[in-house]
Protein backbone atom coordinates (compact mmCIF):
# COMPACT_ATOMS: atom_id res chain seq x y z
CA UNK A 1 0.00 0.00 0.00
CA UNK A 2 1.18 3.73 -0.63
CA UNK A 3 0.19 6.23 1.37
CA UNK A 4 -0.53 10.03 1.18
CA UNK A 5 2.61 11.88 2.48
CA UNK A 6 2.47 11.83 5.85
CA UNK A 7 -0.86 9.89 6.52
CA UNK A 8 -1.81 6.95 8.35
CA UNK A 9 -2.68 3.74 6.39
CA UNK A 10 -6.14 4.16 7.91
CA UNK A 11 -6.39 7.80 6.95
CA UNK A 12 -5.00 7.40 3.42
CA UNK A 13 -7.57 4.37 3.35
CA UNK A 14 -10.65 6.12 4.88
CA UNK A 15 -9.62 9.43 2.12
CA UNK A 16 -10.10 6.90 -0.55
CA UNK A 17 -13.64 5.60 0.23
CA UNK A 18 -12.46 2.25 2.06
CA UNK A 19 -14.59 0.22 4.32
CA UNK A 20 -12.69 -1.74 6.37
CA UNK A 21 -15.81 -4.64 7.20
CA UNK A 22 -19.28 -5.64 7.05
CA UNK A 23 -20.40 -5.09 10.21
CA UNK A 24 -23.56 -7.73 10.35
CA UNK A 25 -20.31 -10.42 9.47
CA UNK A 26 -17.97 -11.94 11.92
CA UNK A 27 -14.53 -11.12 12.34
CA UNK A 28 -13.69 -14.68 10.48
CA UNK A 29 -16.45 -13.95 7.68
CA UNK A 30 -14.70 -10.76 7.20
CA UNK A 31 -11.56 -11.97 6.83
CA UNK A 32 -12.36 -14.92 4.05
CA UNK A 33 -14.47 -12.62 2.36
CA UNK A 34 -11.85 -9.62 2.11
CA UNK A 35 -8.21 -12.05 1.92
CA UNK A 36 -9.57 -15.20 0.36
CA UNK A 37 -12.71 -14.37 -1.60
CA UNK A 38 -11.19 -16.25 -5.16
CA UNK A 39 -9.91 -19.00 -3.33
CA UNK A 40 -11.58 -22.37 -2.41
CA UNK A 41 -12.58 -22.84 0.96
CA UNK A 42 -9.73 -25.57 1.33
CA UNK A 43 -7.13 -22.77 0.38
CA UNK A 44 -8.78 -19.89 1.89
CA UNK A 45 -8.74 -22.16 5.43
CA UNK A 46 -4.61 -22.90 4.47
CA UNK A 47 -4.23 -19.45 3.98
CA UNK A 48 -5.89 -17.74 6.74
CA UNK A 49 -4.43 -20.30 9.57
CA UNK A 50 -0.93 -18.51 8.38
CA UNK A 51 -1.92 -15.07 9.36
CA UNK A 52 -1.68 -13.26 12.63
CA UNK A 53 -2.32 -10.21 14.29
CA UNK A 54 -0.81 -6.94 12.79
CA UNK A 55 1.87 -5.41 15.28
CA UNK A 56 0.39 -2.18 16.58
CA UNK A 57 1.11 1.39 14.84
CA UNK A 58 1.30 -0.51 11.78
CA UNK A 59 -1.72 1.02 10.58
CA UNK A 60 -1.77 4.06 12.91
CA UNK A 61 1.42 5.47 12.59
CA UNK A 62 2.24 8.15 9.63
CA UNK A 63 4.37 7.42 6.75
CA UNK A 64 7.05 8.99 5.10
CA UNK A 65 7.59 8.79 1.63
CA UNK A 66 11.56 8.75 0.63
CA UNK A 67 12.14 10.30 -2.26
CA UNK A 68 11.96 7.35 -5.23
CA UNK A 69 14.42 8.23 -7.93
CA UNK A 70 12.43 8.47 -11.26
CA UNK A 71 15.33 6.39 -13.56
CA UNK A 72 13.77 3.37 -11.54
CA UNK A 73 11.24 1.75 -13.38
CA UNK A 74 7.73 1.51 -10.91
CA UNK A 75 5.18 -0.88 -12.30
CA UNK A 76 1.88 -1.29 -9.61
CA UNK A 77 -0.20 -4.43 -9.85
CA UNK A 78 -3.60 -4.23 -9.80
CA UNK A 79 -5.47 -7.98 -8.68
CA UNK A 80 -8.90 -6.74 -9.71
CA UNK A 81 -10.94 -9.35 -7.51
CA UNK A 82 -9.53 -8.12 -4.52
CA UNK A 83 -11.63 -7.36 -2.09
CA UNK A 84 -9.00 -7.05 0.86
CA UNK A 85 -7.96 -3.44 -1.20
CA UNK A 86 -10.79 -3.09 -3.86
CA UNK A 87 -9.53 -2.27 -7.29
CA UNK A 88 -11.11 1.00 -7.46
CA UNK A 89 -9.02 1.69 -4.58
CA UNK A 90 -6.03 0.34 -5.52
CA UNK A 91 -6.22 2.90 -8.50
CA UNK A 92 -6.92 6.12 -6.01
CA UNK A 93 -3.78 5.07 -4.25
CA UNK A 94 -1.83 4.71 -7.34
CA UNK A 95 -1.70 9.19 -7.00
CA UNK A 96 0.44 8.71 -4.06
CA UNK A 97 3.43 6.64 -6.80
CA UNK A 98 3.68 9.13 -9.38
CA UNK A 99 3.01 7.48 -12.81
CA UNK A 100 4.19 3.70 -12.14
CA UNK A 101 3.47 1.18 -15.41
CA UNK A 102 0.15 -0.51 -14.71
CA UNK A 103 -0.58 -4.30 -14.69
CA UNK A 104 -3.65 -6.08 -13.37
CA UNK A 105 -3.79 -9.62 -12.59
CA UNK A 106 -7.36 -11.08 -12.32
CA UNK A 107 -6.99 -12.35 -8.81
CA UNK A 108 -8.31 -11.70 -5.45
CA UNK A 109 -5.90 -9.86 -2.39
CA UNK A 110 -3.77 -13.07 -2.45
CA UNK A 111 -2.82 -13.33 -6.02
CA UNK A 112 0.29 -15.33 -4.72
CA UNK A 113 -1.80 -18.13 -3.20
CA UNK A 114 -4.53 -17.87 -5.14
CA UNK A 115 -2.96 -17.95 -8.98
CA UNK A 116 1.05 -18.31 -8.40
CA UNK A 117 1.42 -19.17 -12.28
CA UNK A 118 -0.37 -15.68 -13.10
CA UNK A 119 1.64 -13.64 -10.62
CA UNK A 120 4.78 -15.57 -11.97
CA UNK A 121 4.06 -15.00 -15.42
CA UNK A 122 3.15 -11.45 -15.00
CA UNK A 123 6.74 -10.79 -12.41
CA UNK A 124 8.53 -12.64 -15.25
CA UNK A 125 7.34 -10.00 -17.96
CA UNK A 126 9.94 -7.67 -15.72
CA UNK A 127 12.70 -10.10 -15.15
Amino acid sequence: MVNAQGKTSQETLRDCGFVDRDPKLSEQENHRRRWCNDMDDETAKWALFQTCPEPPGGLTGPVVNAPYPSWVPTTYIVTTMDRAIPEEIQRKLLRNLGTPAVEAIHSGHGAMISDPKGLADLLLKFA
